[in-house]
């Protein structure tokens, strides 16, 4: 996926998340909220060389952002979101964490199932992020776009737990210097509140 497509897709996708949001504010309000925990993430490496491949293994790091519940039906809610998402991985040859953060924008579509004093919630997102801190930036594109599949339990009193696990599409290494090209993978597990 070239450069042009990607900055097409991210255009696309932040001019959807800005139409639902203001629709939304003409409607009855659902709720801001916030999110905070952890993000595991790795890269998948592509690299026909099995000898010279680059060794990596799960970096930990912060995830935190801000959500709006544009739509909050009694199955269905629409949640555009911004995320501080701190990603990367261990390189195990240099024996050093290589972070890759980056600013995300999701536009969650969630199914949920009302379950004793709360529900279930089940979905997907596309995702685009931006990215702020790139040991790759001489050979990669700024933008990373994926999409997230995410599970969660919200309870009535407004806390909500979520896992989620994001595929990154786009190459952050392009592998034009003969290096690896590598795509972000990444796990969350955050606890959100909506006020």
């Amino acid at each position: 996926m070239n450069t042009k497509c990607i900055q097409k897709y991210l255009t696309l996708h932040l001019v959807a998340i800005l139409n639902l949001t203001t629709i939304s504010l003409f409607a009855q309000p659902h709720g801001f909220g916030l999110r905070a925990g952890l993000c595991f993430s790795n890269v998948k490496v592509f690299n026909h060389d099995a000898d010279d491949i680059l060794k990596t293994r799960t970096k930990p790091g912060l995830l935190v952002g801000v959500y709006y519940n544009a739509t909050n039906s009694d199955h269905i809610i629409i949640r555009p979101g911004l995320d501080l998402a701190f990603k990367g991985y261990y390189d195990q040859f240099y024996r050093s964490p290589m972070p890759l953060n980056y600013i995300d924008f999701s536009l969650d579509l969630l199914y949920k199932i009302k379950s004793g004093h709360g529900h279930f919630v089940i979905g997907m997102a596309p995702v685009a992020g931006i990215n702020i801190n790139n040991h790759y930036r001489s050979t990669s594109p700024k933008t990373d776009i994926g999409i997230t599949g995410m599970a969660g339990y919200e309870l009535a009193i407004d806390f909500s737990f979520q896992i989620s696990y994001t595929y990154g599409f786009t190459k952050i290494s392009t592998g034009e210097t003969g290096g690896d090209k590598l795509s972000n993978r990444s796990i969350g597990l955050t606890v959100g509140y909506t006020f």
